[in-house]
């Protein structure tokens, strides 16, 4: 069986094409419960009535706001993570081919590393995607019910109005508003979550007990929730500057942002949206690792 470390001579193309189809199968299953996650974030909401105020006055069709762009920007997303992290774990393991920690005691400690800059590569591209998914998430219907107007969020209808009108109030740079709480949500977290996949992989699932496909749904689902309960906290402070306003925002920055989340709602409003979160993160991270696994073993064949 072939783990992340299936590569081809110095440089290869193999990883960014798997974790493209491996993220846009995730997308698909997990983003109804994200859209919940960022209305509870963004107006302070809990579960049960995020997802009754979003049916009432939506519909169905109101848990698939704002998935239009990150359909056509996850693959690409995934494919920078999944590239990078694969090539750079074959560099820190100078050009060998270790598929378990047996093989090279540095491994698990090469695969935090290798999964940081994963992360770390994905930020500038993910943050205007993340942006604009955001606001378009944060537009609801029966807005006297979310108390929209008190939270400062402004409401954009449409991707393409959306964008424009980002442009227009901040020009480039409003693009990367929550730029800094992201790198420190997804440097660290996605370091976790590569760690987490192998240790989960070659310990804690017996290949003698289990079959190959059901090692790699319990370790990526595992994976995908225990780097989201890491990095709740600053997904929370990247959501709220996000919705924010942007020409009369409410927040100076995350230090700020942090401060009056705390002001609001105390610690716990650190982890508004977690419940969804964990509901989604098994389920999706457990199908992006099956079809960037198996994708990953057919172009790996196709080499032979």
């Amino acid at each position: 069986m072939k783990h992340f470390t299936s590569l081809t001579s110095d440089f290869c193309w193999n990883d960014f094409i798997a974790g493209w189809v491996g993220g846009v199968a995730g997308l698909l299953v997990g983003h109804p419960a994200d859209t919940i996650k960022v209305r509870q974030q963004t107006y302070g909401t809990t579960l049960w009535p995020s997802v009754s105020r979003t049916y009432k006055h939506e519909g169905v069709r109101g848990f698939f706001k704002g998935m239009l762009f990150p359909l056509l920007t996850t693959g690409p997303i995934n494919s920078i993570f999944f590239g990078f992290y694969g090539n750079t774990l074959h560099i820190l393991e100078e050009g060998r081919y270790a598929k378990s920690p047996s093989d090279d005691p540095r491994y698990l400690q090469n695969v935090f590393v290798a999964g940081c800059t994963g992360g770390f590569a994905t930020v500038f591209f993910t943050c205007p995607i993340e942006l604009v998914k955001v606001v378009l998430q944060a537009h609801t219907e029966g807005k006297a019910t979310w108390g929209a107007d008190k939270k400062g969020v402004v409401i954009r209808k449409g991707m393409i109005n959306c964008i424009r009108q980002i442009y227009k109030e901040g020009g480039f740079s409003g693009f990367y508003r929550g730029f800094v709480p992201m790198l420190w949500r997804d440097v660290p977290s996605y370091g976790v979550y590569t760690w987490v996949y192998e240790v989960c992989l070659h310990y804690v699932f017996s290949p003698g007990i289990m079959s190959d496909v059901s090692r790699q749904i319990f370790a990526g689902g595992l994976a995908g929730v225990a780097s989201w309960i890491m990095c709740m906290p600053f997904d929370m402070i990247k959501t709220r500057m996000q919705a924010d306003n942007i020409a009369k925002p409410i927040y100076r920055g995350m230090i700020h942002c942090l401060k009056k989340c705390y002001q609001d709602g105390g610690f716990w409003s650190f982890n508004r949206g977690l419940t969804a979160t964990l509901l989604r993160a098994f389920p999706s991270h457990a199908i992006i690792f099956v079809f960037y696994q198996y994708t990953l073993e057919r172009l790996s064949e196709d080499d032979i």
